[in-house]
């Protein structure tokens, strides 16, 4: 059997892994909500040169500075639009990686969700950062299939504050929600 420590994580594992690091960097940063977007891409410039040596040292191997390059953009435009879409809907982060546990049909579950945002006093929002499928996110919502907000959604406090919830693609930079009341640039998914 092969040895897991030889394995290298597939392209799209990696590159989802890496840019949530580079968001859950920027979003413990204090500065980040007043960053213009050439502030933006210096950090992501400054901070990918010592994560990629700790987190993504295949796209370091000779050969892949194309894929790099794509990848570090990528991030660029997405770090970008969620700070543009925060800005202009007036939306605080509260939280990046947050726990989450409770109970669901009498059994227990816990998980993460990736950005817990707050608006005014009582508003919250869940968006779960994904690094591509937007088709199929937009198809998870309209099927209300989306679970996994759904109980992120019922495990935030307070109970009884139902939060929005939406997806972020990092590959894009694109926002998919069930409506516009959080985000109103966002892609409606919803069945209206």
């Amino acid at each position: 059997y092969p040895s897991n420590l030889l394995s290298v994580t597939r392209d799209n594992t990696l590159l989802g892994n890496l840019s949530h690091r580079f968001f859950e960097l920027l979003f413990s940063t204090e500065q980040f909500m007043g960053m213009e977007k050439s502030e933006v891409q210096a950090w992501i410039d400054d901070t990918s040169e010592d994560l990629l040596k700790k987190e993504g040292a295949t796209l370091l191997l000779y050969g892949r500075e194309p894929e790099r390059k794509a990848f570090l953009q990528k991030v660029k435009h997405a770090a970008w639009s969620l700070i543009s879409l925060l800005q202009s809907n007036d939306w605080k982060v509260v939280e990046t990686e947050m726990e989450l546990k409770g109970n669901f049909g009498g059994l227990p579950i816990k998980g993460k969700a990736d950005l817990v945002l707050q608006r005014g006093n009582g508003e919250f929002a869940i968006v779960d950062l994904k690094w591509s499928g937007a088709t199929r996110r937009k198809e998870l919502i309209q099927n209300e299939e989306d679970l996994q907000l759904i109980l992120y959604a019922h495990l935030l406090p307070p109970e009884g504050n139902w939060p929005h919830t939406a997806y972020f693609i990092l590959e894009t930079g694109k926002m998919i929600a069930r409506n516009n009341a959080a985000f109103k640039e966002a892609l409606v998914a919803g069945k209206g």
